[in-house]
């Protein structure tokens, strides 16, 4: 694979707004990456095809995604073309699949969250400061050992995240 492909993958990535890794695997795995340099941030992800010419690009908490075909100099054929769209859709079902797993286990971890705290006290700082009662939020100690508000977020009757404030 040329080196000069994966600088035109890198450069899309780059011209859609996003940080991209600086060494791009091509693998045709799904890699994960920070869309803005932040380490706590993985929600940029990317498929570089194994032939190096082509990819695949997005960010999970943007709902962007992106086809890219490498500039080869001359126009792709039909039957390359017709190959780029298979590693595509192939892509694709691998995504949703590591979208699913990700939700699942954020409803896990909320869940964790939710059962682990407890009923919020009417005297939070937040809520005296807003006038309004907790109304079943919770509230558990943050990193300063302070009462953080944790508000649910159902989907249906089902927790599938915790806000915290």
């Amino acid at each position: 694979m040329s080196q000069q492909y994966a600088e035109q993958f890198r450069l899309a990535i780059a011209n859609a707004g996003l940080n991209p890794p600086d060494n791009l695997l091509a693998d045709s795995v799904l890699r994960r990456f920070s869309k803005d340099g932040n380490p706590l941030d993985d929600s940029g992800w990317y498929v570089f095809f194994a032939d190096g010419l082509g990819g695949i690009f997005g960010c999970w908490s943007w709902n962007m995604t992106e086809n890219w075909l490498a500039d080869i100099g001359r126009e792709w054929t039909a039957t390359e073309l017709a190959a780029h769209r298979k590693q595509s859709e192939e892509s694709k079902r691998l995504r949703d699949k590591e979208k699913a797993r990700m939700q699942l286990e954020a409803k896990g971890q909320a869940a964790t969250v939710w059962a682990s705290s407890t009923p919020a006290d009417p005297a939070n700082f937040y809520l005296q400061r807003k006038g309004i009662q907790p109304h079943g939020v919770r509230q558990m100690p943050d990193y300063s050992g302070e009462p953080s508000l944790r508000i649910p977020m159902f989907i249906g009757d089902e927790l599938w995240n915790v806000q915290t404030i």
